[in-house]
């Protein structure tokens, strides 16, 4: 049964980012928001940081929506030392301190988006 969880979770996501890209935001946001509900041992950090950061992130940020944006990555940011499953590159850390930033400017407070934009290099 797991497998069958691991795929349908798998098409939950992909058809989340098609919606994105298409942009239809509140299909998106459904596939997300099911995938974070998604009961049982299938639901790892490695799942939860993806769809934070590849889902809710990228949906609130097309919707310019700071505080969500930032609580996405926020959270994301402190589950991610708990992956271990390489699923997520090298570069997450960083991508999701410049979506920080952004966040920040989005939200006119400058010296924090600096500051993002520091830790990300």
């Amino acid at each position: 049964m797991a497998e069958k969880e691991k795929i349908w979770k798998w098409v939950i996501g992909h058809m989340g980012r098609t919606y994105l890209a298409m942009q239809q935001l509140e299909a998106a946001k459904q596939c997300f928001l099911r995938l974070l509900a998604w009961p049982g041992p299938v639901n790892s950090a490695g799942d939860r940081v993806e769809v934070l950061f590849i889902g809710m992130a990228a949906y609130h940020r097309m919707r310019k929506d700071w505080i969500k944006l930032r609580e996405c990555c926020e959270e994301a940011l402190v589950i991610l030392p708990h992956v271990d499953d390489g699923r997520l590159s090298d570069q997450t850390e960083e991508k999701l301190l410049i979506m920080l930033a952004d966040a920040a400017e989005g939200e006119g407070d400058m010296r924090r988006a600096h500051e993002y934009d520091e830790k990300a290099k």
